[in-house]
């Protein structure tokens, strides 16, 4: 971390199929669809060409790839606000890459997935 990156959580890269929600102004329900570049206890940045606008609440489910010693794979569930969107430069195939960082709070399925996610359980 730089001495101006001022997360305070660690973050971790982790490529992850990730559903999401939102309510337009008009109250119509939109969703989109994505993958996670990084995740973190208290954020994501999800790539995906359907992004919501900053300020916006947005809910998610992000499927965690299971890890080969487990049979079980982990499933995160949270709600949070857009806090930025980005448009990276077009990749050498001429296809520009969108994305959206969200402040979330996760709820997993159950405590046990929250240790799988810090690297706690077996």
């Amino acid at each position: 971390m730089t001495e101006w990156d001022l997360r305070s959580a660690r973050r971790y890269q982790m490529a992850a199929p990730t559903d999401f929600w939102w309510l337009e102004p008009s109250g119509a329900t939109r969703e989109g669809h994505g993958i996670t570049r990084d995740i973190s206890n208290t954020g994501v940045m999800i790539m995906s060409e359907e992004c919501p606008s900053v300020g916006v609440r947005v809910q998610m489910s992000v499927f965690v790839p299971r890890r080969q010693e487990s049979r079980n794979h982990l499933e995160l569930h949270g709600e949070g606000r857009v806090v930025r969107v980005e448009e990276t430069s077009a990749t050498p195939q001429g296809e520009s890459t969108k994305g959206f960082a969200a402040s979330v709070q996760f709820y997993p399925e159950s405590f046990s997935d929250v240790d799988q996610l810090n690297g706690d359980g077996s």
